[in-house]
């Protein structure tokens, strides 16, 4: 089997490619070049999605079987890749997230309901309001103005000759992570402080969460599975943590003497509606599949703590 990477040198690419160098299948990754492949075993070609001569030749090239496709952020970036598939394409492979659902709408402030009473399967209604981050953008080539993982899944529903496979991934954390998930608070931590105080409302939501390199064994087990063909499937732990137990695990991870504390007086980290959970049920993958994690929080958690320590 050949299966290419369309962006596959960071966070979590980096990570697929080298469970599927472990599966023993061929491996192409086509990026910009900005990155360097990190495995030697891995033919890195270089391509900008957004230039489609480029990114044709590098297709038909790789001509892989299956293509995991990393970096659709808006649907010109899905009709581009329609334009360029090679005839050898058996399956595509779809990276969405998480905020595809109702409930981030809810978080983000840009509707007033009800928190849900149950983790939300793949089957749960969407968001209406699309382009969450738009208010944001500085302008129009702003990737914040551009960004809907709903546009993206339904420009490949749509328009692909190739089955369609849809991972919806959580909030991954992990060495290298872009987004600090688990830095931000390390850090503090790492400057001597005794306490770590959290608002009431911020310390009671949850939201799932996954280490990178679990995630990466996700996507890598749903690209080689023919049962995955045709599928949506949230990634994610199974259970959602409570951010105060968040922070909490994170601490031990760093092996931190302080105290974390839940004050009113505390202000929340992020003007959000902190009462709306972002929680995903990933049992679809798990029993469809047969994923379970690979390396798990606690240990994901300590070599997240100890890569950042070494940099």
């Amino acid at each position: 089997m050949r299966v290419t990477l369309l962006g596959g040198t960071g966070f979590i690419g980096h990570h697929v490619a080298r469970w599927l160098v472990e599966a023993d299948v061929e491996v192409t990754v086509i990026h910009r070049g900005q990155t360097p492949a990190r495995l030697p075993s891995v033919r890195a070609l270089t391509a900008d999605r957004r230039d489609p001569s480029s990114l044709r030749a590098a297709l038909a090239t790789a001509a892989p079987n299956v293509l995991i496709d990393m970096t659709a952020y808006d649907a010109d970036d899905v009709v581009g890749l329609l334009r360029a598939l090679p005839t050898s394409l058996e399956r595509l492979v779809v990276i969405s997230s998480g905020d595809v659902y109702w409930t981030y709408a809810g978080f983000l402030g840009l509707m007033s309901a009800a928190p849900p009473t149950a983790a939300l399967d793949e089957s749960a209604p969407l968001r209406e309001q699309l382009y969450p981050y738009r208010g944001r953008a500085r302008d129009v080539d702003d990737l914040l103005y551009r960004y809907d993982k709903i546009v993206v899944e339904r420009a490949a529903q749509d328009g692909a000759d190739a089955a369609i496979t849809i991972l919806r991934l959580p909030m991954v954390y992990g060495p290298g992570d872009p987004h600090q998930r688990v830095a931000t608070h390390l850090k503090h931590f790492q400057a001597g402080a005794q306490t770590f105080r959290l608002n009431p409302d911020e310390a009671a939501w949850r939201c799932t969460r996954g280490y990178v390199e679990d995630v990466a064994w996700a996507i890598q087990l749903a690209a080689l599975d023919d049962r995955a063909a045709g599928e949506v499937f949230n990634l994610g732990e199974a259970d959602a943590l409570t951010q105060v137990e968040w922070v909490r695990a994170i601490a031990g991870a760093a092996e931190w003497p302080g105290t974390v504390l839940v004050e009113s007086s505390e202000p929340a980290t992020l003007p959000a509606n902190w009462q709306m959970p972002l929680i995903a049920d990933s049992s679809r993958i798990r029993r469809t599949l047969g994923f379970h994690e690979r390396v798990g929080r606690e240990e994901g958690l300590r070599r997240t703590v100890a890569d950042q320590r070494e940099s």
